[in-house]
């Protein structure tokens, strides 16, 4: 069977007022770039208000607005003079303005003249060296952007297609973006740079598809300044049709708004069909499911996480200062007190991964969780279930670990569970305390005597048992992934990742794959393609759907390439922005200003904020110092929800913002002050200047 296409008797070509000149002989066509969709620029707030004045009043004036060239903030491109918009024009006004403009435009000028009864099916190629790529900035940077074009019937006179709407008929328009061939041995790739510009036939174009799990770039073929066909499901943006009084009968042009600031959405979204980077599967593994994606972020990451915190504790320690041979002996009370801090938010830390982790296992892995709990046999299970339940029987709490941790502990916590198959049984019936818990645990009991007075019920807020996933000074709960650690051996945190990464591939293999529901919150994870450059073009689209597959649908030639500028682009242009500060800073004057801004205190929050009440800035920044310098913050003692009478209460705090801007910027001034150790950056941060005559009182 052979697939037959009918050839559209339109086409998309220029703003009609760039190239269609009323002469003594016909209509005249400028030059080639007619046959390609404009972009026209604008740098006001009120843009579509501008544009639509400039098609009611003065049609050919539109062609200031067409971006002809790269601006930056140093090298602006100066934006034309509006046109005021008549006021109170009387009709014999307006005819004698009207009729005195079309006689400008009859009148032949000397010049040689290029007259084309219809416009060019098949219009010459453009020399795309001699175009400079546009850059476009974002609606932050003050800069907004419409691509136009108008839809010509290849008639004699070149009228306007007029689109019936009755007959579900629509305009809108396509952003393609183009790469360079993904060939890596591809000699013209390998000598290829971030600044180099898109060449037709080698470079490739994508198409922005909609699919269950995302959009993604879907190659089309080889970039060619030909018209172009559309792809299925591709994302299309609308445009609007914009009538005017022509030279000869009322001409209709179709814009549409270019969504710069979709550029991030763009750039990251993933290639169809694409393969993981290898940074991707070294970091997290290939994520092929939504299940997968959960486990790691509800329980991979976060042990991830206790394995790092567990490192750093243990580094930090070991630390050795030459310059302070005073101070390296470190006091073993104090090394003992860092430890068991450690050990306490690594524990709380295990326990909601514990609860995670039974979750997890109870939604997506029904068999493997009925033998946990003892509802199911062993045997019951496939191989690989069999291989991934006993890795989880075989993580175990290191027993010398276990010795050294029991006597230190609180007597309220006389359990201990051996296997992580036994301690995520024994998490369940705590669910309840776990979720309502309002205090930090205190597992070891301080020496000091206000700090016992510290009110930490372990019995009514925590489980009975201990079961950590990480350790400062012991190897613990390790999956036996290629062989057990042994309880004595030194601890290794990249050991300990390796075999943690060697679980979730098995856990890969039991879970489903690209099951990902419509609209899933969880992000997969994909492949990027080419996050440097971002070279785009737009091509406008009209279809024709009551006519079915004899007239697909008409897509126009591409617009010139277009780079899509970031929100932090240096060369952006700036919008300026004012911000005034309080004038009077005197007691007098700031006691004047309404405490008009509340923030509401839950009875959590506001113990918490009563704590910090005690601390200083020495105080803060003295606890997270190493050694020796390290001293930790002093005991607040009693915390916990605000309460008075045994009533717990929140609170509503209401502040002057003028003081709190005030506060704001000083502390900026501080912090840049102090990181300009690391950055190096006071000198390009701010430039102030004298304004004589502006005074506070």
């Amino acid at each position: 069977m052979v697939g037959v296409t009918v050839k559209h008797n339109t086409q998309w070509m220029a703003p009609t007022p760039l190239w269609a000149k009323q002469s003594t002989a016909g209509i005249k066509i400028a030059n080639e770039l007619s046959a390609i969709p404009q972009v026209l620029r604008f740098a006001d707030d009120d843009f579509m208000q501008e544009f639509l004045q400039v098609m009611n009043t003065e049609p050919r004036k539109i062609g200031e607005y067409v971006l002809q060239r790269k601006e930056t903030w140093r090298d602006p491109v100066t934006s034309p003079e509006k046109t005021p918009y008549p006021q109170n024009e009387t009709a014999i006004s307006k005819l004698l303005t009207r009729t005195r403009s079309k006689a400008d435009l009859l009148k032949v000028k000397s010049a040689k003249v290029v007259i084309n009864a219809k416009a060019h099916s098949d219009p010459h190629p453009l020399d795309t060296e001699a175009l400079e790529n546009l850059k476009l900035y974002q609606p932050g940077h003050q800069r907004y952007y419409l691509v136009s074009a108008a839809l010509i019937k290849n008639e004699f006179g070149l009228p306007d297609k007029k689109v019936e709407l009755s007959n579900q008929e629509k305009v809108t328009f396509v952003v393609r973006r183009l790469l360079p061939p993904d060939n890596p041995e591809d000699p013209y790739n390998k000598n290829l740079k971030e600044e180099d510009k898109p060449k037709e036939g080698i470079w490739t174009e994508h198409a922005y598809i909609k699919t269950d799990r995302g959009n993604v770039w879907k190659k089309i073929g080889n970039y060619s300044l030909k018209t172009s066909h559309l792809m299925a499901n591709e994302d299309e943006l609308p445009m609007f049709p914009s009538g005017y009084a022509g030279d000869c009968c009322d001409r209709t042009l179709y814009s549409g708004t270019i969504p710069v600031a979709r550029r991030e959405q763009w750039m990251t979204a993933p290639e169809e069909n694409g393969e993981a980077s290898l940074a991707q599967t070294n970091t997290l593994g290939k994520i092929d499911s939504l299940a997968k994606a959960i486990f790691v972020i509800d329980v991979a990451e976060p042990w991830r996480a206790l394995m790092n915190k567990a490192s750093h504790v243990s580094n930090s320690m070991g630390r050795s200062f030459d310059e302070f041979p005073l101070e390296d002996n470190k006091d073993s009370d104090d090394v003992e007190r860092i430890r068991n801090n450690a050990r306490d938010q690594i524990q709380t830390g295990s326990w909601y991964m514990l609860l995670d982790f039974a979750d997890f296992l109870q939604q997506h892995l029904p068999e493997i969780w009925a033998v946990v709990m003892g509802e199911a046999a062993f045997s019951d299970l496939t191989a690989k279930q069999q291989e991934f339940y006993s890795l989880l029987y075989n993580t175990t709490f290191n027993s010398t670990l276990r010795g050294k941790i029991a006597p230190a502990i609180h007597s309220s916590i006389s359990k201990y569970h051996y296997r992580l198959t036994s301690a995520l049984k024994a998490i369940v019936p705590f669910r309840q305390k776990l979720e309502a818990v309002e205090i930090p645990l205190r597992l070891h009991p301080e020496k000091n005597a206000a700090s016992t007075a510290i009110k930490n019920d372990l019995a009514a807020n925590w489980p009975d048992f201990i079961f950590p996933f990480a350790d400062p000074e012991h190897p613990t709960t390790v999956p036996p992934v290629g062989g057990a650690v042994a309880d004595g051996a030194v601890l290794d945190a990249e050991r300990d990742k390796q075999k943690l990464d060697g679980l979730l591939d098995l856990l890969g293999e039991l879970l489903p794959q690209n099951t990902q529901p419509k609209g899933s919150d969880v992000p997969l994870q994909t492949s990027l393609l080419d996050n440097k450059r971002g070279w785009f073009v737009i091509r406008c689209v009209y279809q024709r759907p009551n006519c079915g597959p004899l007239f697909p649908a008409l897509v126009s030639r591409p617009t010139r390439v277009l780079n899509l500028a970031p929100f932090f682009d240096p060369e952006a242009p700036s919008r300026p922005i004012r911000i005034p500060m309080p004038m009077d800073i005197s007691p007098a004057g700031l006691r004047k200003y309404s405490k008009n801004t509340g923030f509401i205190l839950s009875d959590m929050l506001c113990g918490g904020v009563r704590k910090m009440r005690g601390y200083t800035l020495g105080d803060l920044v003295l606890s997270v110092l190493p050694w020796p310098f390290h001293k930790d913050l002093p005991n607040p003692g009693e915390t916990g929800p605000c309460k008075k009478d045994g009533l717990e209460f929140g609170m509503i705090c209401s502040l002057s913002i003028p003081i709190v801007t005030l506060c704001a910027f000083i502390l900026l001034m501080i912090m840049v002050a102090l990181f300009d150790l690391f950055f190096r950056w006071i000198p390009y941060l701010m430039i102030c200047l004298p304004i004589p005559g502006l005074k506070g009182k």
